[in-house]
């Protein structure tokens, strides 16, 4: 092994020694860094479940007795799960950002996209329990996770917003969100970091978004318009946006929104088996009316559905896992994305991501050196 190589395998186990172990020590038989690693290294494989994680490790076992010292073995699955659910969510969040802000330093000009997700497989009837949600910073041009802060329900995304805010220097950046999140105080905080937003209007605010109608209706408006056409899978979607520059009309149900200069429809029109659909979404930007600009942020918001909520549902199976422990729920969805992070940092792109996985998977040594890149970064 050269020097190089020892001196990342040091660093990024110093680096995951910066967790604090909330056991006691008359019970460990495992060093929390070392249960850590090998979590990193059974997602980084594939891993879907605590069991996988195991399992994998288990495989590799001479590897990994070796690489990192273990003087136990591989932990069992319950002591996994039990260190995960007692480890600070705080901790571990701090983790990803480490991650992420020096992968990530400057976010001036870059589209953030702010959106939560069900883990629906947390949900239980007969317990009484929602489904936990997570709210989740992207950067929407090289997918890497910013944050993710954890709840109960969909409803505590309002108080969370501004909590994941306050973690990010966000200047210079266009933040985009769903509707949930036009309010006039999560606009007012934007525009206080400095910052630009794209927001859904819908009829949670019901005088804004009948007001916005009701100028687009107008015969006598002048819009800034940009069309784009999507084929695929049997289906067409033609978009047309259309700005309006709001300080030319009086709209007072949109002055309470900090910032806000523009206003922007969207009129998709779906073609799929010969039937035809068409509905009318409304933004609200603290951008100067400019359709295509505008048009281009609303289409890089939906990247975090397509590659980071349906990634972790697909490759991850995140909305099947029936964690129920908030906390340990909490952690393996951050080990999930701080592994995505990794493997995207290879600068993969979608196809390669799973062969980034395989090779993990089918060699050990590549996804120890990995783990230690992400040392190094973080």
């Amino acid at each position: 092994m050269s020097d190089v190589d020892s001196e990342r395998d040091r660093q990024v186990m110093l680096f995951l020694e910066e967790i604090p172990d909330p056991r006691y020590d008359r019970c460990k038989l495992h060093r929390l860094a070392h249960v850590i690693y090998m979590a990193l290294f059974g997602w980084l494989c594939g891993a879907k479940t605590w069991v996988d994680v195991w399992d994998l490790c288990d495989v590799h076992r001479d590897f990994l007795i070796e690489k990192i010292h273990l003087k136990n073995g591989i932990p069992s699955v319950s002591t996994f799960r039990r260190c995960l659910a007692h480890v600070s969510n705080e901790s571990m969040q701090r983790l990803l950002a480490r991650q992420a802000d020096a992968m990530n330093p400057d976010l001036n000009g870059k589209i953030i996209a702010i959106d939560g997700k069900a883990l629906r497989g947390s949900a239980s009837s007969e317990a009484e329990q929602k489904a936990f949600h997570t709210l989740n910073a992207f950067i929407t041009d090289n997918h890497t996770v910013l944050r993710q802060l954890f709840g109960d329900c969909k409803q505590a995304e309002l108080t969370m917003i501004p909590e994941l805010l306050d973690t990010l220097d966000v200047k210079g950046a266009t933040l985009t969100m769903d509707a949930l999140a036009c309010q006039s105080s999560i606009t007012e905080t934007i525009i206080s970091r400095k910052a630009d937003y794209v927001i859904g209007l819908k009829r949670n605010q019901p005088t804004a978004y009948n007001d916005a109608a009701t100028l687009f209706a107008r015969t006598d408006i002048c819009p800034d318009s940009w069309q784009e056409v999507d084929k695929g899978h049997g289906r067409i979607e033609c978009r047309s946006y259309q700005t309006l520059d709001i300080q030319k009309y009086a709209l007072p149900s949109l002055e309470k929104f900090a910032g806000v200069k523009s206003i922007t429809r969207v009129n998709s029109v779906v073609e799929k088996q010969g039937q035809q659909s068409q509905e009318y979404r409304y933004y609200l930007s603290s951008h100067k009316a400019d359709a295509k600009k505008i048009g281009g942020i609303i289409r890089a918001h939906w990247s975090i559905e397509n590659s980071l909520h349906y990634v972790l549902d697909v490759v991850y199976g995140e909305d099947d896992s029936t964690i129920r422990k908030k906390t340990l729920a909490a952690n393996t969805s951050l080990i999930r994305k701080i592994c995505l992070n990794i493997i995207r940092a290879q600068k993969a792109d979608k196809e390669k991501n799973k062969r980034v996985m395989l090779k993990a998977l089918t060699n050990p040594q590549y996804a120890h050196s990995l783990i230690a890149q992400f040392g190094l970064h973080a």
